[in-house]
């Protein structure tokens, strides 16, 4: 009997604790928010401890998820191991990284010139072979391979890149390439790879294409009204976005322009929104560990967290006035010490952002389940506790009450939570505004398809479907996946919505220009498909492409 009664108040105590654990969580999550949506994050910092100190972090985050022990071992692993390896060999040169340390790097980047698997990857690994002390033939036959694109206007850039460090073609010199750059400028002046309106990301690499010539005739005025363009598509936190979405790459394009510009990220008014900079929206895609997502709540993405590391050190090289990110400025490399793997209990190394390597999909599931297990185990708190003042306290009630939680907690364990935005379903058009037409075409990606495509890579064809007052190319693509069943993976919602994936297909899976983009009636758009309102009539083809320059202009 005695035995029994330590039973009973260990269970009402076990329960009373579960009881204020949940009462006290709610109180506790701003804690973890801190700083979100207050001061700057860069506030409390001098701008080159800061630059310094991401630029540790990105790297030790490229360290641990690529394996190896600093920034040599990243230079030393097999070409093509790492992503984005250029841009983080530029990036650790420009740094000040002794030349010594590249040879492995550059021996296999010469091979991937000399044998590209895409033009405009053959450009950027040539601009890193070049700033970093490659082979000179090499180089020119990429800048080669960028003039014959024409008015291609990511070669375009990247020609005048290598034309500002010196190399010279007979087909095109660098003033006709500024001036056909120039010739390609929007009305709202701004840049884009296709469509009437600018895109920051292609303005930005513009502009610090444009850098060396700044205060050249017909350069100076395009250069200000671009700056003003960048302006004012800067969102309220600070960020940027390309296609609609806010992500860390087109801010980090910006601070790389800037920085080009000779114009403090940190402190130029036009760049500062609500007291939140450019840095302010880079650091809000931090995950745990170090290293960034490309979208909010997403887990490491390598092309987010190299281009946050060129980023920073565009930044650190304008503060110390080293010239632009892509630009030699003829220095010797300072020989600084490799940024290594952060030590797991350095201050900063772990940033609160709710990302994780799994993914935004796998956090927001993670997120209902801990959600409803908190409830279940308050509720069965309650009623012992309601057991107990009312004096229902026969020990069969607390068992009773036990079995439920935990096999309710059980069931919540194995149940997938969906919010009713994740779970599309095909919406009932009761007064149709007309009908479209929706094809959705992998025939170019190449290579053997997911599971669900058709031999041809065409998953849809021509198939039709009714729209609502106001509808979105992105209504319609979560229309077609209800009623087809295929997977959809995006990111955003409304105008931010990116779409990632579609049927097990995702951005990137043949190269880091690979993905999906829509086209509606023959013509590229310019803003997100969350933001693109459809009328009767129109005809959507969402195409995966292998690099999104082979359909521009």
């Amino acid at each position: 009997m005695h035995s029994q009664r330590k039973i009973k108040r260990s269970i009402i105590s076990l329960l009373s604790a579960v009881i204020l654990f949940t009462a006290l969580l709610p109180a506790a999550a701003p804690l973890r928010a801190a700083g979100a949506g207050g001061e700057s994050v860069t506030a409390a910092f001098s701008a080159e401890s800061f630059s310094e100190e991401r630029i540790r972090l990105a790297v030790s985050a490229l360290c641990e998820r690529y394996g190896a022990e600093n920034a040599a071992g990243l230079l030393n692993a097999e070409y093509g191991s790492v992503p984005c390896i250029d841009w983080i060999a530029l990036s650790l040169y420009r740094y000040g990284l002794p030349a010594d340390m590249f040879e492995t790097y550059l021996r296999g980047a010469a091979a991937s010139v000399a044998a590209p698997p895409a033009g405009a990857e053959r450009a950027r690994t040539a601009i890193a072979v070049a700033l970093t002390g490659g082979t000179d033939s090499l180089i020119l036959e990429a800048l080669g391979g960028c003039v014959e694109a024409g008015a291609a206007i990511s070669p375009l850039i990247s020609s005048i890149h290598l034309m500002n460090n010196g190399y010279r073609s007979d087909a095109r010199s660098n003033d006709e390439s500024i001036s056909l750059l120039l010739s390609l400028r929007l009305a709202d002046g701004g840049w884009a790879v296709a469509g009437e309106y600018s895109d920051a990301d292609i303005t930005a690499m513009v502009l610090s294409a444009l850098a060396s010539h700044k205060n050249e005739e017909g350069v100076e005025s395009a250069v200000a009204g671009a700056l003003a363009k960048l302006s004012s598509m800067q969102y309220d936190d600070g960020g940027m976005a390309s296609m609609g979405a806010e992500n860390p790459e087109s801010a980090s394009q910006t601070v790389i322009a800037l920085s080009a510009l000779g114009i403090d990220a940190m402190t130029a008014p036009e760049f500062i929104k609500n007291g939140k900079t450019l840095f302010d929206s880079i650091e809000s895609f931090a995950v745990d560990g170090g290293g960034y997502s490309h979208a909010p709540g997403g887990g490491f993405d390598a092309t987010a967290t190299s281009q946050a590391l060129m980023a920073y050190t565009a930044y650190l090289c304008f503060l110390r006035g080293r010239g632009p990110l892509f630009v030699s400025d003829g220095a010797d490399p300072a020989h600084a010490e490799p940024p290594r793997k952060a030590d797991a209990t350095s201050s900063g190394t772990a940033r609160d952002t709710g990302g994780n390597a799994d993914g935004e999909g796998k956090n927001a599931h993670s997120a209902a389940k801990t959600i409803a297990l908190c409830a279940v185990f308050a509720a069965g708190g309650i009623a012992c506790a309601m057991l107990f003042v009312f004096k229902k306290r026969n020990f069969k009630n607390f068992i009773a009450v036990g079995a439920a939680v935990l096999t309710v907690a059980a069931a919540v364990l194995f149940v997938r939570f969906e919010s009713v935005d994740d779970h599309y379903k095909k919406p009932v058009k009761t007064d149709p505004a007309g009908t479209v037409v929706l094809t959705v075409d992998a025939s170019g990606a190449g290579g053997e398809l997911p599971d669900g495509y058709p031999a041809d890579g065409m998953l849809l064809s021509g198939e039709r479907f009714e729209i609502g007052e106001g509808d979105t190319v992105l209504d319609i693509l979560n229309d077609a996946s209800a009623a087809y069943g295929f997977q959809l993976d995006r990111s955003g919602t409304g105008g931010g919505a990116y779409i990632r994936g579609i049927a097990y297909l995702y951005e990137f899976d043949r190269g880091q220009l690979s993905g999906w983009t829509y086209y509606v009636n023959g013509k590229r758009a310019g803003v997100g498909c969350g933001e693109y309102v459809l009328h009767d009539g129109d005809e959507i083809l969402w195409r995966y492409v292998i690099a999104f320059e082979a359909d521009a202009r």
